[in-house]
């Protein structure tokens, strides 16, 4: 039958997916040229903002959630595995496939975690742009001290003392508890410490851990987080 989703075009989608895979080369360290590739939180957070379109894109799910569109996930996937068998694509990422795509955001974090290309630099930068991104969305959501609290929790989830107790977290990131205020709006945070588990080893964690802390709690106090209950919470960017 073909693809036959009535929202978009496959060459739509593909044409996207395309820009996307720019997106997780420069995330992987390297420029198309194959020079070193240094990232600002600003170009971080446009990465991962490209990551949550895809996501976001009701395709994806349709695709894979509904028995409706069967055929054109085996189309599109088709048509993935012929675009990335090109001698033009990058080898690195000839895995990519509809279903990969619906996870976009761990996509391109994993590839900015990639050990042999990281720097503190850039992994400044990740952390800034997570914590910045996910302060925002508590905020967004009219909360008034839960930024503060925020704060905390990612002290908790980076503390290397919390791995060993998180390995064993379902898929969809870390244990919540009652007491965690906007589980939901701390996506990215969530992602990047699964990320983490998977991918450092216990020295590389102590180190890149700590300096990577020192980044978040800096820009933390930079965006002056109000102590107080009964004021809403300053967005970690200015509008």
């Amino acid at each position: 039958m073909g693809w036959a989703h009535p929202a978009v075009a496959m060459e739509e989608v593909l044409f996207l997916v395309r820009g996307f895979v720019d997106v997780l080369v420069l995330a992987g360290g390297r420029t198309s040229s194959g020079a070193a590739a240094t990232w600002s939180a600003d170009e971080v957070k446009k990465a991962l903002r490209w990551a949550l379109f895809f996501e976001g894109l009701a395709i994806f799910k349709d695709l894979h959630d509904s028995g409706q569109y069967e055929d054109s996930a085996r189309e599109l996937d088709a048509a993935l595995l012929e675009l990335t068998s090109s001698a033009e694509f990058p080898k690195g990422l000839a895995a990519v496939r509809s279903e990969m795509l619906s996870m976009a955001r761990v996509l391109v974090m994993r590839h900015f975690l990639k050990a042999k290309t990281m720097s503190v630099e850039n992994l400044g930068a990740l952390l800034e742009a997570v914590v910045e991104m996910d302060i925002d969305g508590i905020c967004a959501s009219g909360a008034h001290n839960a930024c503060h609290e925020y704060a905390e929790s990612i002290l908790n989830m980076m503390n290397l003392s919390c791995f060993a107790q998180t390995m064993n977290a379902r898929d969809g990131g870390l244990p919540t508890s009652s007491g965690e205020p906007r589980a939901e709006s701390t996506g990215h945070s969530r992602i990047i410490v699964k990320e983490f588990q998977k991918t450092l080893d216990s020295s590389s964690c102590a180190c890149l851990a700590e300096r990577g802390l020192k980044t978040l709690l800096n820009s933390v106090e930079r965006n002056s987080l109000d102590d107080g209950s009964n004021k809403p919470c300053t967005p970690a960017v200015p509008k």
